[in-house]
């Protein structure tokens, strides 16, 4: 099998994804026998810590919340959106929805690392809508995410700072209100076992907290089980040690798992 081709670091605008870069390695059916267990494991394995699989930041779920100022209510909207097309209909969408409004002010962030950023003041001063509450995306390293804060005007008139506050404070408001969540890349590998090693690999499986996600019974045993890529090189020479390299093991797809995100950051301030 070629050697995958080297994949260079790409900068993040995102802090704590600076420098990272993912490993390329091609899928592939092919079982990875004993005497592959070596290369495998070369294959696989993380040089550095910049190398590691990425991780990052969205909504736990959509909502609103109310934010009210001198009389003026500042009602943000969040979404979880993937493209910019599924972002600009729900800013559509709002507007329809709060078509009597005086402004509906939006801004959002996509990609894992936060590549396309958007704002909107819809008629507010420039500068004092979008772009604060773009930053507060931003502070909260939250991706894939639109927000659009609507706005009834209460008869008086906030100036420049109090508005900027103001739209800054609805986001921070809205997204302490949903919460946040880390969506962590896993890959899902098939170890494929004759039936008389599959018992007790199965048994050391759930011992070490690996509980297989499915089991699939045929000439041969199929298990299912999502690992930390980071992993992966020692999970495959364990399986191959206890079966005496019976056992085959093939990468099967990537998949993703969300888990909240610490409480003390959604905390954190706008400014």
């Amino acid at each position: 099998m070629p050697e995958p081709r080297p994949h260079a670091s790409v900068t993040s605008c995102y802090p704590h994804r600076q420098g990272r870069a993912t490993r390329i390695v091609p899928h592939s059916s092919v079982p990875l026998h004993l005497q592959h267990m070596r290369d495998f494991a070369v294959r696989f394995q993380p040089e550095s810590p910049a190398d590691m699989l990425e991780t990052y930041r969205t909504i736990a779920r959509p909502g609103t919340a109310e934010l009210e100022i001198k009389k003026s209510r500042f009602i943000c909207h969040l979404e979880r959106v993937s493209t910019d097309e599924y972002a600009r209909a729900f800013i559509g969408q709002v507007k329809k929805q709060h078509w009597d409004a005086n402004h509906n002010c939006s801004a959002y962030v996509l990609g894992d690392r936060g590549e396309v950023q958007r704002s909107s003041d819809d008629g507010e001063p420039s500068g004092t809508a979008g772009v604060p509450m773009l930053h507060v995306l931003l502070k909260r390293e939250i991706t894939d995410t639109v927000a659009v804060v609507t706005r009834y005007f209460g008869g008086t008139k906030l100036g420049a700072g109090g508005l900027i506050r103001a739209y800054g404070q609805a986001v921070s408001n809205a997204v302490n209100a949903v919460g946040i969540v880390e969506r962590q890349e896993r890959v899902q590998v098939a170890v494929v076992a004759e039936f008389e090693d599959a018992g007790r690999l199965e048994h050391g499986l759930r011992a070490d907290n690996n509980v297989p996600d499915e089991v699939f019974y045929a000439d041969r045993v199929t298990m299912h089980i999502t690992l930390d890529p980071a992993g992966l090189p020692d999970f495959a020479a364990w399986v191959a040690e206890q079966t005496s390299g019976r056992a085959t093991v093939e990468q099967h797809r990537t998949v993703y798992t969300e888990v909240p995100y610490a409480p003390e950051t959604q905390a954190m301030s706008t400014r």
